[in-house]
């Protein structure tokens, strides 16, 4: 899986998961943070150590979970 289809997977479960439809509807911290997700992913994918892509995605769907609660605080 190359880093376009990482970021196209991890941006299609958040789809489901907060009714994000695109890019533009996340805050820029979001989206650097899914964009480094990605990179990370692709690198550990790419090395010969077992790598467990569900509990990472679970892992980047609960930061993300975790980073809107604390962006949404912020603008209360």
């Amino acid at each position: 899986m190359d880093q376009d289809q990482s970021e196209k997977s991890i941006k299609e479960t958040l789809a489901t998961l907060y009714g994000v439809s695109s890019e533009q509807d996340n805050p820029k911290e979001i989206n650097a943070f899914l964009h480094h997700a990605s990179q990370e992913k692709e690198h550990l994918m790419s090395t010969d150590n077992e790598f467990n892509v569900r509990l990472f995605d679970e892992a980047v769907d609960m930061t993300v979970h975790r980073l809107r609660s604390m962006l949404v605080e912020d603008v209360l």
